[in-house]
């Protein structure tokens, strides 16, 4: 496997090629072996009907990073989390600040953009996307706007955001003991990542100080909603044990779980936001073909966006667009932020197949090539499934390809 480290995603797809939907298993030195699942039912005992029977399994690895976010945590404390953060995304207030925040940050996107054509200056599409995504996501997250730090502070923390999961995939990568000698003695990356963190940390905490004491102060002007401000809005919350039904878990609002819940939400919206547009942006260079009906569709539903200075788009406008949606779809589902799925098996478990599955085992979903899998996915004519199904998008709506069974 380490010979393949460098294009491992393809090479697991050979191999689920291989054992035409069959599970295997994948073994690398110093790291737990895994059973390989790469059909849609698995798919869906393991993410669906099964669920309580799986834990992470890469808690360990980012537990100093994430803390007892949602990324790291199970239980009643995931449970916690996904019910506040499916409340607060539903509320019109957060959905209006959302907007009004990607819109003003989209518009200093185009100047960057812009400025670098007048110029003829090639843009560093990696780095443009994640100031974006990056200033968007601590807005919506800590109330922070990155313009307000200091260049000193504002350059810090962005450095400091972005190389975060760039260490967490180096640990991912190593054994657990390489990695886990280099953080006891400091040493590489592991030095860097506790410096990261440090920096990181002390804008999030003086945020959510700054936030408990305008709770209290009437006389601080009111601002945009953020995540921060949200979750101390209710102190304390309590749910019930999914085993039993009757115990009572209560769960308190410290300053630790709101810097853990808002970083968590935060970093996954700036990455998975980053990424998928650079994707995006690929294949539209590699479907020149998509990339006109794309425009063609914007110049009839939208043709103020083709005039100087036109504002961007709303959440109302968007809605018209299904060909982009469609496009936009189908770019996330061939390039998954996720391209590996890993989950412990917590007891003894059957699918739904018959498979067993015995507790402690680790099993993956390959994301990346469950989506190229023609056993699958219904892509109508021979080919690569990239090719076909973007030379596809459109014929199906706003759903892009269909599936045999999977949504």
């Amino acid at each position: 496997m380490f010979k393949h480290r460098h294009d491992i995603h393809d090479w697991i797809l050979d191999e689920c090629k291989r054992c035409d939907g069959r599970p295997w298993v994948l073994t690398a030195l110093g790291r737990p072996t895994s059973i390989v699942f790469s059909n849609v039912e698995a798919f869906e005992d393991v993410l669906h009907r099964k669920f309580d029977k799986f834990g992470k399994c890469s808690a360990w690895l980012v537990s100093d990073v994430f803390g007892d976010g949602i990324f790291a945590a199970d239980g009643v404390s995931w449970i916690h989390q996904r019910k506040t953060a499916c409340h607060l995304f539903s509320l019109h207030m957060m959905r209006e600040s959302m907007e009004q925040i990607v819109r003003e940050q989209a518009a200093v996107l185009c100047e960057t953009l812009e400025a670098h054509s007048t110029a003829n200056n090639p843009a560093n599409l990696k780095y443009t996307m994640d100031w974006y995504a990056t200033n968007v996501f601590t807005r919506v997250g800590f109330g922070v706007d990155l313009q307000s730090l200091s260049s000193q502070e504002h350059d810090e923390f962005f450095r400091a955001f972005t190389r975060l999961p760039i260490a967490v995939h180096r640990r991912i990568q190593q054994p657990g003991w390489l990695w886990r000698i280099k953080r006891a003695f400091n040493l590489g990356y592991e030095k860097q990542l506790k410096l990261d963190m440090k920096r990181v940390d002390s804008v999030i905490y003086q945020v959510i100080s700054q936030s408990m004491e305008s709770k209290t102060d009437v006389n601080t002007p009111q601002r945009l909603p953020d995540l921060i401000s949200l979750f101390l809005a209710k102190e304390t919350n309590e749910y019930l044990d999914q085993q039993d039904g009757s115990t009572t878990h209560r769960v308190k609002t410290s300053p630790k779980l709101i810097r853990d819940m808002a970083f968590n939400f935060t970093a996954a919206g700036r990455g998975t936001t980053s990424q998928s547009l650079q994707w995006f942006f690929i294949m539209m260079n590699r479907y020149p073909h998509v990339a006109a009906k794309i425009r063609e569709e914007l110049l009839s539903k939208l043709p103020r966006l083709f005039h100087k200075d036109s504002a961007p788009p709303t959440m109302n406008d968007v809605q018209q667009l299904t060909y982009l949606e469609a496009a936009i779809k189908e770019s996330l589902r061939l390039n998954p932020v996720a391209p590996l799925i890993g989950r412990t098996a917590t007891q003894d478990v059957y699918f739904s197949d018959g498979t067993f599955v015995p507790s402690g085992t680790r099993v993956v979903i390959p994301t990346f090539a469950v989506a190229r899998l023609q056993s699958i996915w219904v892509l109508g004519v021979p080919g690569g499934p990239e090719v076909l199904s973007w030379s596809q998008v459109g014929h199906a709506g706003a759903q892009g390809c269909s599936s045999n069974g999977a949504e």
